[in-house]
């Protein structure tokens, strides 16, 4: 199991050894995700790492490419806003990515972590998105 894009990120080769990535250390690995990996998949890296010191790591993309064509209309103050059915499509779309993390975590051999995904909504830009990530083995 594991949803869209889970697959795909699994099948994703690991890195070759390199000096700055240790598979046994979460942040290193999340590090690689915003960095390399992330650039590989969608060229360019994760704009914000956060972590809450509890084990949850928080990417920030400020302009995922993929929510791009996601229909909007402007609110009473000008804002963006999202109609459901809009709403429900980037939920769909986010699920790949949220699967591609899956994946690429699963091939450092942390089978159940969890990922969840959500929109930043600033009511500007409905490309903000943040990827919520609690490493588990």
């Amino acid at each position: 199991g594991g949803g869209s894009g889970s697959g795909e990120g699994f099948m994703l080769p690991p890195p070759p050894p390199l000096p700055n990535i240790d598979p046994t250390n979460s942040l290193s690995i999340v590090k690689f995700l915003c960095k390399d990996f992330w650039t590989a998949v969608f060229g360019r890296q994760i704009d914000k790492l956060q972590t809450n010191h509890r084990g949850v790591f928080v990417l920030k993309d400020y302009d995922f490419s993929l929510l791009k064509r996601i229909p909007t209309t402007a609110g009473p103050k000008g804002d963006v806003v999202l109609s459901d059915e809009a709403r429900i499509q980037a939920i769909r779309i986010l699920a790949f990515p949220c699967g591609l993390i899956r994946g690429a975590l699963s091939s450092f051999g942390f089978k159940n972590s969890v990922v969840s995904c959500d929109f930043l909504n600033d009511g500007k830009n409905v490309e903000s998105t943040s990827f919520n990530i609690r490493i588990q083995n």
